[in-house]
């Protein structure tokens, strides 16, 4: 328990080897009591909305590649980010897992004035290879990118952190549709 919200946890973890096998499950796990747990997540926001989930994970010694299976799902979903230049609500999303890959259907989120909706299929979780659409009826910039972070992009990344951690990771890659009724932005000077 943490919060108000519950979890169900089971699984076995080696320390010798990279094999485990862990399953979590919750019914009703409240967005606000995950505002402690991960520093995407600003406080100061009446985060609200409900995820309920039922995954399991695992690695074998045999096996490179993990194996995912499972159902998440956001219902009214409210909640900052400090990714995020303004918060998002009405978030209602289902995402499924199998094996290596995963669906994830946003039936609609807001943040600001932008309203939209998006499919997403991850190919392939271990290599990050995606499918998307996305439809927005309003699509601001504003509203969804901080002017720090778009200045960062259009100047070519900045300055990359000298760690050992990004130099492991596989970058994003896909390929998608993006249709936008009404759309506005911003310009860095």
């Amino acid at each position: 328990d943490f919060g108000r919200s519950r979890i169900a946890l089971t699984g076995r973890l080696f320390t010798d080897r990279p094999v485990y096998s862990i399953a979590a499950v919750s019914e009703n796990l409240l967005f606000s009591d995950l505002d402690g747990i991960s520093a995407w997540f600003a406080g100061g926001f009446d985060a609200g909305g409900t995820v309920s989930f039922s995954i399991a994970s695992a690695r074998e010694p045999q096996g490179e590649m993990a194996r995912h299976e499972g159902r998440i799902s956001i219902t009214d979903g409210r909640f900052n980010s400090t990714l995020l230049a303004k918060p998002v609500e009405r978030l209602n999303a289902e995402v499924e897992l199998h094996k290596n890959d995963a669906a994830i259907r946003i039936e609609e989120f807001s943040a600001g004035g932008s309203k939209a909706k998006a499919e997403i299929v991850v190919e392939d979780i271990s290599q990050r290879r995606v499918r998307f659409l996305l439809s927005a009826e309003r699509l601001n910039l504003n509203d969804i990118i901080k002017k720090e972070l778009w200045e960062l992009i259009l100047k070519g990344g900045g300055e990359k952190p000298d760690d050992d951690t990004t130099k492991a990771k596989i970058p994003l890659t896909g390929r998608g549709t993006i249709r936008i009724k009404e759309g506005a932005g911003f310009l860095v000077n």
